[in-house]
């Protein structure tokens, strides 16, 4: 999964402050047992690392598995509003146009099977890519979800609309000898 939800890159965020913050830590140390500071100043500073690596721990155990979570329901939704937006097309097709209903079954043909899995997750990332959108849970137009899901399943009818049509001309063109003018 290359996707990443705005929660995960808190986390990655998170751990790189740590890393940066525990590097500062240990140069000061060192400059300050270099100086001969008091064994004081010394011990406050190994408090304060500790406190780093209780962060660590925290976002490890707390924050990272949150992350991966979100970013699998990010996916199970794409795939349930995918799914669900190329059945719409397909009884659409299917009902205002009785005479279709070979391409209403090859449209949702399309997107099944092994092919169809690949397919799903081209669509999945050309979804995400025309959103602007990594997940749902993150928006910079503080939508509520409702509202993103309905944006979502808007795109994605038209995008799998689109995507089956692409594909078909190819298979048709290539069926045919037909070569692309360039």
């Amino acid at each position: 999964m290359d996707a990443k939800t705005h929660l995960l890159h808190i986390v990655e965020l998170l751990n790189w402050r740590a890393d940066q913050l525990e590097g500062s830590l240990s140069e000061l140390k060192r400059d300050l047992n270099a100086s001969g500071a008091d064994s004081e100043v010394v011990s406050t500073i190994s408090k304060s690392r500790k406190h780093v690596e209780v962060l660590r721990m925290d976002i490890e155990k707390e924050l990272e598995p949150e992350a991966e979570m979100s970013l699998k329901m990010a996916h199970h939704i794409t795939n349930k509003i995918i799914q669900d937006a190329v059945d719409r097309l397909a009884d659409k097709v299917r009902s205002q146009y009785p005479q279709l209903e070979l391409a209403a079954t090859m449209l949702r043909l399309f997107f099944e099977g092994p092919e169809g899995d690949i397919k799903r997750k081209e669509l999945e990332t050309r979804l995400k890519a025309e959103m602007g959108l990594d997940n749902f849970g993150y928006n910079d137009d503080k939508l509520e979800f409702e509202e993103i899901v309905k944006e979502y399943e808007k795109e994605a009818e038209q995008l799998a609309l689109s995507f089956a049509m692409e594909d078909a001309k190819k298979m048709v063109d290539a069926c045919f000898g037909v070569q692309a003018e360039k």
